[in-house]
């Protein structure tokens, strides 16, 4: 059981990770591309040579430009939904427990039924099965 709950752990912890990678919004991207602007105006205001400034100017062109495309983009899409779940994935070692025991269960309810739940499980959850030739040991 501690093994499947160390496994679930980690794909908890690679799932929430996967959620933070996620690409940012139109609307996320528009607010920056205007902190950028901002910043650039700052740039071109307080630049010393005129190749400092017209490097600015070039920049807030394409920033300027960059933020109609968003603005765009925003006003035509539906508004965005909130995230379904703002809580980290976390699973207990009892939860763990409960899922093994109504496999187990399952699995030995009938023959028939403990192969279905095998097949299902590899064709759908990629469980591969490794034929040893040890025995478990009998308790």
């Amino acid at each position: 059981m501690d093994r499947v709950y160390e496994a679930a752990e980690r794909l908890a912890a690679a799932q929430q990770e996967d959620l933070l990678d996620i690409e940012p919004t139109p609307g996320e991207e528009l607010e920056r591309a205007r902190v950028n602007l901002e910043r650039w105006y700052e740039r071109h205001d307080n630049a010393i040579t005129g190749i400092e400034r017209e490097a600015a100017w070039q920049r807030i062109t394409q920033l300027t430009n960059r933020i109609k495309q968003l603005d765009e983009q925003v006003a035509n899409s539906p508004p965005e939904a909130p995230p379904e779940n703002d809580h980290p994935l976390c699973i207990t070692r009892e939860q763990v427990a409960h899922h093994l025991a109504s496999l187990a269960t399952l699995a030995n309810n009938s023959e028939d039924q403990g192969k279905h739940l095998i097949t299902s499980l590899i064709n759908h959850h990629g469980l591969t099965v490794t034929l040893t030739s040890e025995h478990p040991a009998q308790e």
